[in-house]
C-alpha cells in the first residue's frame, strides 16, 4: 500500500514539474455586477510544448463567450500568458474567484485570483471621460538583439491591452504587472529593418472605447556571431557512466520561434528535442559531444560541447619513457615512468613481475619508480611492467611493456648509461643521481615536474643543451621529460643541487 501511495505522488510530482507552472493572474480586480472584463494568467516560463490548463470563474461568473464557468484550454508552446474575457454575475460579493491550474494537476495546486463585484446602482457612477488622445511613448526605432529591450507606455486610467507583430517581437515580462505599460523584444529576423504598429486597445467596463497607434522601425540586422551558449549541467572533464544523465541548455535565444535539433556522440537523447534544455545519457566510451543546431528565419547556429567524458578510461595511452613494447635497460637501476595524462583517468594501476621491483609511485599516482634487479655478467632475464587505468565507470586493460636485462657478451652489456652515472637506488639508500643534463643535435621540448607534487614546474620548447643547476629552481628531485620533434618522449629523476 506504501509503494502504491508512494508511486501516486510521485506521478502526481512529475506533472507538476515537468510543465510551467501558473504563476499570477492580471486583471481588473473591482468590477460591478454584469461587467465584462478582460484576464490574463501568467506563466513562470515560457511553455516548452503545447499544454492544457484548466480555468475556472467560480459561481459568480461565466466565460463571455459561452455560459461555462469551466473550461479546459490548449496553450500554444512559447506562450507565456493566455488571455480570456469573464462576464460577472448580478451578486455582489467580495469572494468571486478565478482559479487556474494544469489539466491533470491537483486542484489545490491551482492559482487564485480573487475580485470584489459592486452592486451596480440605479445612477452608477460616472466614468472619467476619456481624453480624446492617449498616445503611446516609446523609442520609434529599435534595434534586435539579445539585450534590446523596448518598454512602451500609455496613460490611461482604464484596462489597456496590446497588439504587435508576434512574428517580429516578443514580450518580455512586466515586472510590476501595469497593463498601461509592454517591454518588448525584437527577435531576430530578415536582414533588413521594416515598419510595424504597435497598438493601445482601451477598454471601459469591458467594450472598446479608443485605439492609439505608435509606428516604429524595427532594424533586424543578424550579428555575424550569435551569443547563443550550450552550456552542460557539469563541470569540463567530468565523466559520466553509461545511462547516467546529463542535461544541456541553450541560453540567450532571442525567440521562440525558432526550430532546435540536439545530436549526441557517446551521448543518446532522452528528452528535450526541438526544447532549449536536452537530456542525454551515457551510451559509448570516448568523449561526449553535444551539438545543438537553431534554424530560424533561414539562418542555421550550431553549437558544440564536449565537457564530458563517457565510460571507461581511453585505452590508447602510452607509458612514458617505455613507449615500445619492449628495451634493453640497466640491472641494479632504478628508472622512473609515467602514464601519460588524460581528463578521463582517476587512478594508475601500476605492476611489475619478473626482475625488477616496483618501489614507489608518486605524482598523482601517475610515476613509477621501478628497480631493476642484480643480473650476474654472462647472464640476461627480464621484467614485466604493466599499466591499467581506472575511473569510476571501469578499469582498462592493462598495457605490459617487457624490460630486457642483458650482461652477456652478445647483450652488450650496460645499455643506456656505459659511463655509469644514471641515477641508482641501491637498497633503498640513494647513491647516484644523473645531475640533470640534456645534449641533442636537434631541439626537444623540455618538461619539469615536482617529484613530491607532480606538478608542472619548468618547460621550454626548441631546446637544444639543457642543464638544470641553470635553472631557477630549488635544489631537489625532479622528473624531467623530454619530447623529440617526432613526439617521442622520455624521462628521468635527476637532482638539482647548487
Amino acid at each position: 500500500m506504501k509503494k502504491i501511495l508512494l508511486g501516486v505522488i510521485f506521478c502526481c510530482l512529475w506533472s507538476v514539474n515537468l510543465f510551467a507552472q501558473v504563476d499570477r493572474f492580471t486583471g481588473i480586480p473591482e468590477v460591478y455586477t454584469g461587467e465584462k472584463h478582460l484576464y490574463r494568467i501568467w506563466f513562470n516560463t515560457p511553455l516548452k510544448e503545447d499544454a492544457k490548463y484548466v480555468i475556472r470563474t467560480g459561481k459568480f461568473g461565466t466565460f463571455s463567450d459561452s455560459s461555462d464557468t469551466a473550461r479546459v484550454v490548449n496553450v500554444a508552446k512559447g506562450k507565456m500568458y493566455y488571455e480570456f474575457w469573464v462576464t460577472w454575475g448580478n451578486t455582489a460579493t467580495t469572494n468571486a474567484k478565478i482559479t487556474a491550474y494544469k489539466n491533470g494537476g491537483a486542484p489545490t495546486s491551482a492559482k487564485t485570483y480573487t475580485v470584489k463585484i459592486m452592486e451596480k446602482s440605479v445612477n452608477p457612477p460616472v466614468d472619467p471621460p476619456v481624453s480624446p488622445s492617449k498616445k503611446i511613448t516609446g523609442n520609434k526605432t529599435i534595434d534586435s538583439g539579445s539585450d534590446n529591450m523596448y518598454s512602451f507606455h500609455v496613460y490611461s486610467g482604464h484596462q489597456v491591452e496590446w497588439f504587435y507583430d508576434t512574428e517580429l517581437l516578443e514580450e518580455i515580462d512586466n515586472p510590476i504587472h501595469d497593463h498601461r505599460s509592454i517591454t518588448l523584444r525584437p527577435k531576430y529576423g530578415a536582414t533588413t529593418s521594416v515598419t510595424r504598429n504597435i497598438i493601445a486597445q482601451e477598454y471601459v467596463r469591458g467594450e472598446l472605447a479608443k485605439s492609439d497607434t505608435i509606428s516604429i522601425k524595427i532594424n533586424l540586422n543578424i550579428p555575424n556571431s550569435p551569443k547563443f551558449n550550450l552550456l552542460s549541467s557539469v563541470s569540463n572533464n567530468s565523466i559520466i557512466c553509461n545511462n547516467s544523465t546529463v542535461s544541456y541548455t541553450l541560453t540567450n535565444l532571442v525567440s521562440n520561434n525558432i526550430k532546435i535539433n540536439w545530436q549526441g556522440q557517446n551521448l543518446s537523447l532522452v528528452s528535450g528535442q526541438d526544447t532549449s534544455n536536452a537530456i542525454f545519457k551515457g551510451s559509448g566510451n570516448g568523449v561526449g559531444k553535444v551539438k545543438a543546431t537553431v534554424s530560424y528565419n533561414g539562418q542555421t547556429f550550431e553549437m558544440e560541447n564536449s565537457d564530458v567524458w563517457v565510460g571507461a578510461p581511453s585505452s590508447s595511452i602510452t607509458i612514458i619513457g617505455f613507449e615500445s613494447a619492449s628495451k634493453k635497460l640497466n640491472p641494479s637501476t632504478t628508472y622512473t615512468f609515467m602514464g601519460q595524462e588524460h581528463s578521463s583517468i582517476n587512478t594508475y594501476n601500476w605492476t611489475v613481475k619478473g626482475s625488477a621491483t616496483l618501489e614507489s609511485v608518486h605524482t598523482g599516482g601517475r610515476a613509477a619508480d621501478v628497480h631493476t634487479n642484480y643480473v650476474p655478467y654472462g647472464t640476461s632475464t627480464s621484467f614485466s611492467l604493466g599499466l591499467s587505468l581506472s575511473n569510476q565507470c571501469g578499469t582498462t586493460g592493462t598495457i605490459w611493456r617487457t624490460g630486457i636485462l642483458d650482461r652477456t657478451s652478445s647483450g652488450g652489456g650496460s645499455i643506456e648509461d656505459p659511463d655509469n652515472s644514471i641515477e641508482r637506488l641501491e637498497s633503498g639508500v640513494m647513491d647516484k643521481l644523473r645531475p640533470a643534463t640534456s645534449q641533442s643535435s636537434t631541439p626537444v621540448s623540455i618538461k619539469v615536474y615536482n617529484l613530491n607534487t607532480g606538478s608542472l614546474v619548468y618547460q621550454k620548447k626548441n631546446v637544444v643543451n639543457f642543464n638544470i643547476q641553470s635553472t631557477e629552481l630549488n635544489d631537489g628531485i625532479y622528473i624531467v621529460e623530454t619530447t623529440d620533434s617526432e613526439g617521442n618522449k622520455t624521462s628521468e629523476k635527476v637532482f638539482k643541487k647548487r
